[in-house]
């Protein structure tokens, strides 16, 4: 999002807090990574893309993957090729 500002404080145990809109505009949330660049005197902050073995974890979360459920994926691939 181009021109958005916010001001933060930087508390005693010198940390900051991203404002809701700040956090809502560019997607942040707990354990994400920030990444601090150092440009002269201004300080930049970049959101790091997720974690890939996260984000897949996330997305198969809840799916059981066994010798069974290997083997029926197997058999249906091979029914896909010859198929085809």
């Amino acid at each position: 999002m181009c021109g958005m500002m916010a001001v933060v404080e930087v508390d005693e145990r010198y940390r900051i807090v991203l404002k809701a809109e700040v956090r809502r505009s560019f997607q942040v949330g707990r354990g994400d990574k920030l990444l601090l660049v150092a440009a002269g005197d201004e300080l930049i902050v970049r959101k790091l893309p997720d974690n890939p073995s996260r984000r897949l974890s996330k997305l198969l979360e809840g799916i059981e993957f066994n010798r069974e459920a290997r083997g029926r994926a197997e058999r249906w691939l091979l029914k896909q090729v010859e198929s085809s």
